[in-house]
């Protein structure tokens, strides 16, 4: 088996030095092939043409000092023009990916048409609602209502430190202040109001002298404003509210005040007894409720109304 390796050796020793490979077979083998392929009537392409074929190509880049073998160096020309033709493949490739990519940024997202307790609509992309909830009053009648919250959910919100500079007790270290009365969510109340009673709705009331009046807890309840709503009677109004600096894990302190807060609400009316109380409507990218409130109607199951 050993004396196989001189052969092996010499053979590719031949290979490197650009002498010709001959294939083991003899030529009476391939001279008896040829008779039988022309006896079937096949011409043998395949072995013959092919074969001279590359034989040619490789006594042409002998001529020329060329090996097939060869690898291009650094210094070659065929180097230097196969990497210019790679950099300039790279380029472009790099050019329609960061084109793709911006024009793929700059094209508007899609809104999704949501249903929900009796109503229909359009949300802006990057919305989604919670589950409705439903509740009943004998006296004033039913509601239902839901969230609208951002499809990625928001990073829990973090404690502050308060030291005696900022009215905060001990412990110090213990970083728990938070606002009780936050940014309010959006947030859409349906009500169906029986005769004689009351809207079931948070931030709407009746005055005495009829007018829809909004809680204010600076200056008392304040009258909304009467708009049209895309074509429907409305009211508007902003709420305003106290805030106060808590503790979530001490349990003996002082709250501190932190100013006041609010919310815009509006009370948009589809029926004498049906009414949509909208809180921070989701805005669209320019900042406007136009997605949304252009697209707020009555949906096809009357049914799901409250």
């Amino acid at each position: 088996m050993f004396a196989m390796f001189p052969a092996i050796t010499q053979a590719l020793t031949e290979r490197r030095q650009g002498k010709r490979m001959i294939h083991p077979r003899s030529d009476d083998a391939i001279d008896q092939r040829d008779q039988g392929a022309r006896r079937s009537g096949i011409a043998r392409v395949v072995g013959v043409d092919w074969g001279e074929r590359r034989s040619a190509q490789r006594d042409d880049r002998a001529s020329r000092g060329l090996h097939p073998s060869r690898i291009a160096q650094p210094g070659d020309e065929s180097f230097v023009r196969s990497s210019r033709n790679a950099a300039a493949i790279l380029a472009w490739m790099t050019a329609a990916v960061c084109m793709s990519g911006i024009a793929w940024a700059d094209a508007p997202r899609a809104a999704a048409h949501v249903a929900a307790c009796g109503l229909e609509f359009d949300l802006p992309a990057g919305y989604r609602i919670t589950r409705p909830k439903r509740i009943e009053e004998p006296r004033d009648g039913r509601r239902c209502a839901f969230d609208i919250v951002e499809s990625r959910p928001a990073p829990p919100r973090r404690g502050e430190c308060k030291d005696k500079d900022d009215g905060g007790e001990p412990p110090y270290d213990v970083c728990d202040w938070m606002l009780d009365d936050g940014p309010q969510p959006s947030s859409v109340q349906v009500a169906r109001t029986n005769a004689g009673g009351t809207p079931l709705v948070d931030s709407f009331s009746r005055g005495e002298d009829g007018r829809w009046m909004v809680p204010n807890a600076q200056a008392g309840d304040q009258p909304a404003e009467s708009i049209d709503f895309f074509g429907k009677p409305a009211w508007k109004g902003e709420t305003i509210v106290r805030m106060y600096w808590r503790r979530q894990r001490v349990k003996d302190y002082t709250g501190i005040y932190g100013g006041s807060g609010g919310a815009d609400v509006t009370l948009v009316q589809f029926a004498p007894d049906l009414h949509v109380q909208l809180q921070n409507p989701p805005a669209d990218e320019d900042g406007t409720c136009t997605t949304f409130c252009a697209s707020l109607r009555l949906g096809a199951r009357s049914g799901d109304l409250p």
